[in-house]
C-alpha cells in the first residue's frame, strides 16, 4: 500500500502562490536638507528647513524578489502611496517598483541617488506648468515609476505640522507560473490606509493601529468586576465640524480567537469626546474587551476599528471562589451539626 501511495504524492505539486506585499511600519521623522546645522559655534536644534520625512517599511525586500521569481516566469509588482491632507484638497502620489523593503515619500526623495536626475527634469517641468509632464522610467536603477502630475499635488507632499494626513498604500504583484504545461497568470493585491499627524517628535514610528491610538485615545475602568466606563477622546487638531466621527461601539467576549458573545453597548457622534457605562458579564474563563467602530466621510468613506481589552481571563474569578468558599463551609458546618446530633441521641 506505502508503494502506491508513494508515486502518487510525488506527482502531486502545488501551484506556487505569492502572498501580497503589505506594510508593516510607517517612520515619521525630522529632517533637513541643510548641510551645515552648525554655524559660529551655535547649534541649530531646529533648523529653518525642517522637513517631516516618511517612510514605510513592508514585508518584501530583495531578498523575497529573488526567491519568488525563481518559482515565476513573469513578475511585475507595483507600489502606489498616496498621501492626502484631512482638510486640504491636493495629493501627492508617488508609484515604485516593488519589493523595496522601504520606500521614502517627498520630499526624502534624496535617498534615491539615482533618480535625481529624473526628478530635477520632472521638478522643472512642473514648475514650468507643463500640461501633461512625463516622468522619465526607463532608468533600471530608479525605483520611483511615478511623481505627481501637478505642481500643485506636488506641494502636497510636504508635510505641515499638527495636521491629520491619510496615507493610502495600495501593492500589487501581477505574476505567471508554468504549471501543468500550461501558463497561467495570477495577481496578489492589497490596501491598506494610515492616518498620522506629523508634530516635532525627532522620531516616531509604528503600525496602523499605533498611529490611529494617538488619533482616538481609549480608556476603560472595570469597577468591581459589575460595571465599565469607557471614554473615547479625538486628538484636538481634528476637524470635527467637517469631518465628524461615527462610532459604534461593541462589548464582546471571546474564548481561543472566537467571539463568544457580542452585543452593542452604544453609538453616535464623537464631538471631542464620548462616553458610556455597561454592565460586566461574569465569565472569568474567557476574555473581555471593547471595540469601537468609527468612520469618517472624506473624499471616500474610511472605518477602523479600536479594541482595547477589559479583564484577561481569570481576573474577575474571584465571585466563583466566594461561592466556593460558601459552599465549603456550609458543607462543613452541615457534617458538624450532623455529627453533635448523633452523639447526643446517642446517649
Amino acid at each position: 500500500m506505502l508503494w502506491l501511495v508513494l508515486p502518487l504524492a510525488a506527482t502531486v505539486t502545488a501551484i506556487h502562490q505569492i502572498s501580497p506585499e503589505k506594510p508593516k511600519d510607517l517612520r515619521l521623522r525630522l529632517c533637513s536638507h541643510e548641510r551645515q546645522p552648525m554655524q559660529i559655534e551655535t547649534m541649530l536644534y531646529f533648523p529653518e528647513a525642517v522637513k517631516f520625512c516618511a517612510s514605510i517599511t513592508t514585508n518584501k525586500n530583495v531578498i523575497t524578489l529573488a526567491k519568488d521569481r525563481q518559482r515565476t516566469t513573469f513578475l511585475q509588482p507595483l507600489v502606489s502611496t498616496t498621501i492626502r491632507e484631512i482638510d486640504g484638497t491636493g495629493s501627492c502620489k508617488i508609484n515604485y517598483m516593488g519589493y523595496g523593503g522601504e520606500y521614502r515619500l517627498s520630499p526624502d526623495l534624496g535617498y534615491y541617488k539615482h533618480c535625481q536626475r529624473s526628478i530635477s527634469k520632472y521638478i522643472s517641468m512642473l514648475v514650468d506648468n507643463e500640461s501633461k509632464p512625463k516622468w522619465n522610467s526607463t532608468n533600471s536603477q530608479c525605483p520611483i515609476q511615478d511623481l505627481p502630475n501637478t505642481y500643485k499635488d506636488y506641494i502636497a507632499c510636504d508635510l505641515i505640522p499638527n495636521r491629520w494626513y491619510e496615507l493610502e498604500f495600495r501593492s500589487s504583484i501581477r505574476y505567471e507560473v508554468f504549471h501543468k504545461k500550461t501558463y497561467r497568470q495570477f495577481a496578489a493585491n492589497h490596501s491598506s490606509t494610515f492616518l498620522f499627524k506629523p508634530d516635532y517628535t525627532l522620531d516616531r514610528n509604528g503600525t496602523e493601529l499605533d498611529w490611529l491610538a494617538r488619533l482616538v485615545e481609549v480608556k476603560i475602568r472595570l469597577t468591581q468586576c459589575k460595571k465599565v466606563r469607557y471614554l473615547l477622546r479625538v486628538d484636538d487638531h481634528w476637524n470635527h465640524q467637517y469631518y465628524p466621527l461615527k462610532v459604534t461601539v461593541d462589548y464582546k467576549i471571546t474564548a481561543d480567537g472566537y467571539t463568544k458573545k457580542s452585543r452593542q453597548v452604544g453609538n453616535g457622534t464623537i464631538n471631542h469626546w464620548f462616553a458610556g457605562s455597561f454592565e460586566f458579564e461574569p465569565s472569568p474563563l474567557r476574555e473581555h474587551e471593547l471595540c469601537a467602530h468609527i468612520s469618517y466621510d472624506n473624499k471616500s468613506s474610511r472605518s477602523f476599528v479600536i479594541c482595547k481589552r477589559i479583564a484577561s481571563r481569570g481576573h474577575c474569578s474571584f465571585v466563583e471562589k466566594s461561592r466556593a468558599v460558601t459552599l465549603t463551609f456550609n458543607t462543613v458546618f452541615f457534617l458538624i451539626a450532623k455529627a453533635i446530633i448523633i452523639v447526643m441521641f446517642s446517649f
